[in-house]
């Protein structure tokens, strides 16, 4: 008998900036492992306007979704359960906007070209989206 998927959606953003340099963020709760900024899915939410909403949230802009850069259902082990994980390209609604972070989710941001992201502690999931993002810009 089939079963359902049942649980969490994550959406992440993928920011970057004219140089094409990438947005990384840290949060102290996930043991220190960078990511890309993003977060949970609201029930009666749409996926965009969720994605949104996680990037005003946790870094104070404002952003329009422009395409799908990878989704794949992942293992959250510190939560023991399984997700969706889908990863956005975004770009400033504003481009003269800038970054306010909050503390309580965001410990400390990087902003990474193609090389250095390699050198950062990454869920192993965003790395591979990074990845296709990164061969995709090529």
């Amino acid at each position: 008998m089939e079963q359902h998927f049942s649980g969490n959606v994550a959406l992440k953003a993928i920011l970057a900036r004219e140089d094409g340099r990438v947005l990384l963020t840290r949060d102290e709760r996930d043991g220190g492992l960078w990511e890309i900024p993003g977060g949970r899915m609201n029930v009666g939410e749409r996926p965009e306007a969720a994605l949104m909403r996680e990037m005003r949230e946790e870094v104070g802009v404002e952003v329009f979704v422009t395409s799908i850069i990878y989704a794949d259902t992942i293992f959250h082990v510190s939560e023991c359960e399984t997700m969706m994980l889908v990863v956005y390209e975004v770009a400033l609604s504003s481009p003269i906007s800038s970054l306010t972070c909050d503390v309580r989710e965001v410990a400390e941001i990087a902003w990474v070209n193609e090389t250095e992201y390699q050198r950062y502690t990454l869920f192993e999931p965003l790395k591979k989206a990074l990845d296709i993002y990164f061969e995709k810009r090529r």
